[in-house]
């Protein structure tokens, strides 16, 4: 074909697409981008463990930047934006920018959590690139954890948004988290309603913190155990707390729970326990027997202590 007959078929194709092209651009350019809804699942007690919507997250663990142990169980009753990344990560690089955003916006809100998760070999480097640029994100090292089978770091970024629950509500790859403000905040509100109880009992040595979250359809008891001024907890004799036999609930947590750190010889900082239940019956009475051991005044040699606590607990309908 000659190449002016050529130039004129070309020419003649270009204009017969040109409304379509310039249409698809303003419709592109005019269109903000909208996120999904998000909305809790109503029956976490059955879900599967797992890591894609509709299932129970695995109970992770991880240290924060100070050393601290911690278990993703440790914020049942707060919705959970967990996100796994690494500095090293491309598309992570790129969607930071926007989740420290989102981080700056709801931060002060005490009903969510930001947790980001990189590997042990990368936490370093991670925080080290993330602090240079001045993001403030909370950062957390990945530890083993026998039921977590299914969490992979090799598929990153990873962001899971979580119920008060625990249940996965969203599990995606990168998001331009600008956008996601109005439907977290939504989420807050319409995710299960709970009530939050603060109780203190004295008992050797330590102090127990008990917050009660009653929430449907389970709810909890966040036990943390606060060493008196002198005192270290014993790790090696662990902490067993036992629920007595009661009408009132049923234990969704498999007694007697039972936390042992067997590669150290004491509990860094406050050592916490949660456990789950769900209400039989409008209000009763539930007493815990707690076992543990301590150190006091430098001494090498801890020895056994119990206590036992009495709480009161509603259902919540």
């Amino acid at each position: 074909m000659p190449r002016n007959k050529r130039s004129f078929v070309y020419t003649n194709i270009a204009i017969l697409f040109l409304p379509f092209l310039v249409s698809g651009l303003i419709l592109l350019t005019s269109c903000a981008y909208t996120p999904p809804p998000l909305r809790p699942f109503p029956t976490p007690e059955t879900a599967p463990i797992g890591i894609e919507a509709g299932m129970r997250c695995p109970n992770l663990v991880f240290q924060d930047e100070q050393g601290q142990r911690k278990e993703l169980q440790e914020y049942r009753g707060k919705i959970a934006f967990l996100n796994f990344w690494a500095s090293w990560c491309i598309p992570c690089q790129r969607e930071m920018p926007s989740i420290q955003n989102l981080y700056d916006d709801l931060k002060t809100d005490e009903e969510i959590v930001f947790l980001f998760l990189t590997t042990r070999k990368d936490f370093d480097e991670s925080k080290r690139w993330a602090r240079s640029l001045g993001y403030s994100v909370p950062l957390y090292m990945s530890t083993p954890s026998g039921d977590r089978p299914m969490v992979r770091f090799a598929n990153i970024p990873r962001t899971l948004i979580l119920d008060r629950n625990g249940v996965v509500i969203m599990s995606t790859g990168t998001e331009p988290w600008n956008y996601w403000l109005e439907r977290i905040q939504d989420l807050i509100k319409t995710s299960a309603i709970t009530t939050r109880r603060h109780l203190s009992f004295p008992a050797d040595g330590v102090r127990v913190d008990v917050e009660v979250i009653e929430g449907k359809p389970n709810s909890s008891l966040r036990l943390a155990f606060v060493p008196e001024k002198g005192v270290k907890l014993s790790a090696k004799r662990g902490i067993v707390v036992t629920p007595s036999e009661s009408s009132s609930v049923r234990w969704v947590t498999q007694t007697p729970y039972i936390r042992i750190e067997e590669d150290m010889d004491y509990f860094p900082g406050t050592p916490v326990l949660t456990l789950f239940f769900v209400s039989s019956v409008n209000s009763g009475m539930v007493d815990l027997k707690i076992e543990y051991g301590y150190c006091k005044d430098n001494s090498e040699e801890c020895v056994p202590a119990k206590a036992r606590i009495e709480l009161p607990i509603h259902k919540h309908d």
